[in-house]
């Protein structure tokens, strides 16, 4: 799964281009639960939306990029 995470990263950074910031990210949640997220930041901004990972496709986590 972290392979095919990988690519999605990768791909979604394409789409997005230079302008953002793609990442693997992991967050500490209750009861110390770890959620693997991508997180998606414009460069100029210092907030970032992160895409809990569950195997989404490309085109499911750019459709959540671009709705928020």
């Amino acid at each position: 799964m972290d392979d095919k995470m990988n690519d999605v990263i990768d791909e979604v950074q394409r789409r997005l281009g230079e302008e953002y910031e793609v990442k693997r990210v992991e967050v500490m949640k209750n009861n110390d639960t770890k959620l693997k997220g991508i997180q998606v930041r414009k460069r100029d901004m210092n907030v970032a939306k992160i895409c809990y990972w569950t195997g989404e496709s490309v085109d499911e986590i750019v459709a959540v990029i671009n709705r928020s």
